[in-house]
């Protein structure tokens, strides 16, 4: 018997996480402008889409988008898919990558290996250690769904709340 458990964010959870996270101090240091210039929000998609509309939304902050696969479902992959637009590399403002899950470390490697100054920062850590910013934590066993992977979602209407 599998002692996994599935813990649901519903909008009003994740909402609330992102309100809490809003509140950190850490977080607050990460959205101010460096050398005068306020920093990119880049999701990384698809998980961390809504998490970084919010951001962007609340902070008045331009978004950009970036994929990272290395699921396929629920089953890790062998190989990494990157996808980044070429303009991101050539970006002079600070880049704040804002992601959905934070489990194996893999993703936030392979996208500090591609932009070294850039911060990141997670709704949720999933029992290992997170050197950054980040709202809750669940156990590194267990399994998260979230509402946009359930529910279809008009982000832009959602992201409306935080203004």
């Amino acid at each position: 018997m599998s002692n996994v458990k599935e813990k649901v964010y519903k909008r009003e959870d994740v909402d609330f996480e992102i309100r809490k996270l809003f509140k950190n101090f850490g977080f607050q240091a990460e959205v101010q402008p460096i050398s005068g210039k306020k920093p990119l929000v880049v999701a990384v998609m698809r998980g961390g889409e809504y998490f970084a509309r919010s951001v962007a939304m609340k902070y008045k902050l331009d978004l950009d988008f970036i994929r990272v696969k290395h699921y396929d479902d629920t089953k890790t992959m062998e190989t990494i898919e990157v996808s980044v637009p070429a303009s991101l590399f050539n970006e002079k403002r600070h880049i704040l990558f804002v992601d959905d899950v934070y489990d194996t470390g893999l993703t936030k490697q392979v996208v500090q290996r591609l932009f070294p100054d850039s911060s990141y920062i997670v709704l949720l850590r999933k029992g290992i250690e997170f050197n950054g910013v980040y709202a809750d934590t669940i156990a590194k066993e267990d399994w998260a769904r979230f509402f946009w992977e359930t529910e279809k979602v008009d982000i832009e209407n959602e992201i409306k709340r935080y203004e």
